[in-house]
């Protein structure tokens, strides 16, 4: 579900039912979702917004309805009624309230979302090294890694931009945003990684 241009891993992550859930998600006007391909810089977004004052909704904690940091397409691994308390969240207050960031392509982001999307973009160098490093500290992706042989961050960087890796290219997932946004009238921003941090608190706290 994650993974551009049907290249998958983790398939056990995945169903029709999971799909059609996060695309049926109801998100509100006060909904603030940081959008990007893996790596892309949302946990530094993330905490720009928090800087900036706004809420987290993984952070209201009410009894047992815990919202995992995870990203938004993964949330059920956590709570199997995430996406519902997270509506229920939403609906509560008229404040701005971050979803956890998230990573899906288009054809599954939610329909008909009437939030704000921070894009964020950077260098596919940088995201290559970046996501290298995160892969091989995890285990369940050992056999995948072993499988293309990217056992060394300049094979792995090759085989990403010459698209033969189960993460598709950062190219094509970014260009595939940019034409769903002329198609629909999202409320977008864009950031790159490599912006000025100044720059980026201004903006956001427009």
């Amino acid at each position: 579900m994650t993974f551009y241009l049907g290249k998958r891993c983790l398939t056990h992550e995945e169903s029709p039912e999971t799909a059609n859930m996060i695309r049926n998600f109801r998100s509100t006007d006060n909904t603030v979702m940081v959008l990007g391909y893996a790596k892309a810089g949302s946990h530094l977004t993330l905490s720009i917004l928090d800087q900036l004052g706004v809420n987290r909704i993984e952070k209201l904690v009410a009894g047992d309805e815990l919202i995992s940091s995870i990203p938004f397409e993964y949330q059920l691994q956590s709570n199997q009624k995430a996406y519902e308390i997270m509506e229920r969240r939403l609906k509560a207050t008229s404040e701005l309230l971050i979803l956890p960031h998230c990573h899906l392509a288009p054809n599954y982001f939610p329909t008909n979302f009437r939030g704000k999307i921070i894009f964020v973009e950077r260098d596919a160098r940088a995201v290559a090294v970046s996501a290298y490093h995160m892969f091989t500290k995890l285990s369940s992706l050992k056999p995948v890694m072993d499988k293309y042989q990217a056992n060394d961050v300049n094979i792995f960087a090759q085989l990403m931009f010459q698209n033969k890796l189960w993460v598709g290219r950062i190219e094509d997932y970014n260009n595939a945003w940019k034409k769903h946004f002329d198609k629909k009238p999202y409320s977008v921003l864009f950031l790159k990684y490599e912006g000025n941090l100044c720059t980026y608190r201004f903006r956001l706290s427009k």
